[in-house]
């Protein structure tokens, strides 16, 4: 049997060869295994670089917790906790097209009511009418116990990377 370390540490070798990886933070108490983060920005420009006809930025956020919850409150106090820190790093502009705030957590037992929590949260703000981009905020979380895959709408896209480390 698997513990909860050995998935972050598969998962930060998949995060890190794209995403630039922190490790050791704390976000008002909160320890993360890692935060990786990624930013690109695309342009396309006539003749000189200073002659931009367009501009496009994307920014991802990753936060791993190896953590198991007691209570429905510790686990939203958590996640809100997270997601609210990752908000206050985007900077909406006419070039930010998306930001993505994903919450990866790996637990032993994920209980019934954070299951059901994780199912239906959703989060979505548009800056600008979405001129200035939008955010998207995403969770899977793995129980190992039941070997289980748990995700929100926005997770879904998650799903094959978490299950190649089952």
């Amino acid at each position: 049997m698997k513990d909860k370390l050995s998935f972050a540490a598969k998962l930060e070798d998949i995060y890190s060869p794209y995403f630039d990886i922190t490790k050791n933070i704390n976000i008002n108490g909160i320890t993360p295994n890692f935060q990786a983060e990624l930013h690109v920005k695309n342009e396309k420009y006539f003749l000189l670089p200073s002659a931009t006809l367009w501009s496009a930025q994307t920014h991802e956020y990753v936060y791993v917790l190896t953590q198991n919850f007691d209570s429905l409150d510790e686990f939203k106090s958590t996640r809100d906790t997270l997601l609210y820190y990752a908000m206050d790093k985007i900077n909406p502009s006419k070039e930010h097209m998306y930001t993505y705030i994903t919450i990866v957590l790996i637990s032993d037992f994920i209980n019934s009511e954070i299951e059901k929590e994780i199912r239906r949260f959703k989060k979505y703000k548009s800056f600008l009418f979405s001129f200035h981009g939008w955010m998207h905020f995403r969770m899977i979380a793995l129980d190992i116990e039941k070997n289980k895959i748990i995700y929100n709408p926005m997770g879904k896209d998650l799903k094959d990377t978490v299950s190649s480390l089952l």
